[in-house]
């Protein structure tokens, strides 16, 4: 098998020499590892699909480069691709807007209009926050009719999403913000770099770590986000709270509890109604923010053994700062996880985590790629995940951090039973749940029109 090939060809008739328009992340997002995570998948998918891909370069539409903009719109146009997908995720396709008069319009659908194949994470939040532009940070700047603005976007007939928690989609249709049919469910999502070196693992496995969180904290978003005494700042609060007594629940839910407390004076006074743009700043920052750096520092804290830190690229200070304050926490540094990642997994008994706090439904992307690569993750239950593998499934979550720390004692005591669970799910994923087989898929219904 070489490099850059699944091991077998599965080339479709259907994308054989198509045009395909990728976007490709600035060197300076998310610490670069977003760029060469879409680099090294672009390179698989045309090999693995026939077809010809176009990089698009974000970068001028993110820092405003107007004729940085032009030129890209100009060598797309000279390209005439067929369709665009986003990589590494839906994010990036929306940055790509210029200016039309007094409105931002898409590269992709209102100027080449062409179908848009979008794989997100928790669009809920991201999508109202891309869509509006630049939220306002307070109730005075707040507009109105954020849910018809957002759908009006995202429900575009041209875009076809490609969703990884069921929580979400069933959130956006219940406000109205997802309308559309072309919706495809992908719950277990991995990509190539996992993949190959969980096809490499040698027959005796070695390890240097029993126990390690991967990620980022970034307590300084965390930080003194709204007014002292503001509706919002009693909301982040009372979801941080209700989190810590239920350290496995989502904190979107949460945050609609807390506003039923709320009068219906005050969430119209304060700018927290659903269709008010203010409301969506609020809720990116509890839950993506708050609810995040909080609900991460509360598993590290109740880990009841050494747990070897990694990551933080976004945030360094802050693992410095953990690693300072609790004795049990190493900080390891940050590694890159298109090259470097899927080895520190592989090579870690068990890999603890607490979900990107966006997500409602299901895991991140992180537990699937960990076992992807022959690793061992840890995480609180998402009933997406137990659905789909079940039993197995159930095993390598955790409803409290007392079962948590039973589990982590468990399997690190029983080296064959986790070793053989690590690997049965290493196969399911790769073998079932192929995210080029659903991007593959998507993208020729999209082509077909």
């Amino acid at each position: 098998m070489d490099g850059a090939g699944m091991g077998h060809d599965r080339r479709s008739a259907g994308l054989a020499g198509a045009r395909i328009a990728v976007t490709i992340p600035p060197e300076s997002w998310f610490g670069g590892h977003d760029r060469l995570l879409s680099l090294r998948e672009s390179a698989v998918l045309e090999t693995e699909f026939g077809c010809r891909f176009h990089h698009v370069d974000t970068t001028p539409f993110i820092v405003g480069d107007v004729a940085g903009q032009r030129a890209e719109i100009d060598a797309l146009r000279a390209f005439r691709p067929q369709a665009a997908l986003g990589l590494p995720n839906g994010n990036y396709p929306w940055c790509c807007r210029t200016l039309s008069g007094s409105r931002r319009i898409n590269i992709f659908t209102d100027i080449l209009e062409i179908p848009l194949v979008l794989p997100w994470d928790h669009g809920l939040l991201q999508f109202p926050s891309m869509v509006l532009w630049q939220l306002p940070t307070g109730p005075e700047a707040s507009s109105e009719d954020a849910i018809q603005r957002v759908a009006s976007r995202i429900n575009h007939p041209l875009i076809h999403h490609i969703a990884i928690d069921s929580g979400h989609v069933a959130e956006m249709r219940r406000l109205g913000l997802l309308t559309s049919p072309n919706v495809t469910f992908m719950p277990a999502k991995t990509s190539w770099p996992y993949i190959r070196h969980g096809r490499s693992l040698a027959a005796e496995r070695r390890f240097d770590e029993d126990v390690a969180f991967v990620g980022n904290i970034s307590l300084n978003r965390a930080r003194a986000v709204f007014p002292e005494g503001s509706a919002a700042g009693r909301l982040a609060s009372q979801v941080v709270h209700a989190r810590r007594r239920n350290p496995v629940a989502a904190p979107w839910p949460l945050l609609l509890e807390s506003l039923e407390r709320l009068s219906d004076d005050e969430r119209f006074r304060e700018r927290l109604l659903f269709d008010d743009s203010y409301f969506w700043y609020v809720a990116y920052r509890i839950v993506e923010d708050i609810a995040n750096a909080h609900g991460r520092i509360e598993l590290l804290k109740a880990v009841a053994r050494p747990v070897a830190l990694y990551g933080g690229f976004a945030d360094p200070g802050t693992m410095d700062e953990l690693a300072g304050r609790f004795a049990h926490l190493r900080f390891r540094g940050s590694v890159n996880y298109a090259d470097e990642l899927p080895s520190v997994y592989a090579r870690t008994r068990i890999t603890v985590d607490c979900i990107n706090s966006g997500f409602i439904n299901n895991s991140s992307p992180k537990p699937p790629s960990c076992f992807s690569s022959g690793g061992f993750a840890l995480f609180e239950h998402k009933p997406d995940f137990a659905e789909l593998f079940g039993a197995p499934g159930e095993a390598v979550m955790f409803r409290s951090f007392d079962e948590m720390n039973r589990k982590i004692d468990y399997f690190l005591t029983h080296e064959k039973e986790r070793l053989d669970l690590s690997d049965h799910l290493r196969e399911l994923i790769n073998r079932d749940h192929d995210y080029q087989d659903v991007i593959r898929r998507v993208m020729e219904g999209a082509l077909a029109g």
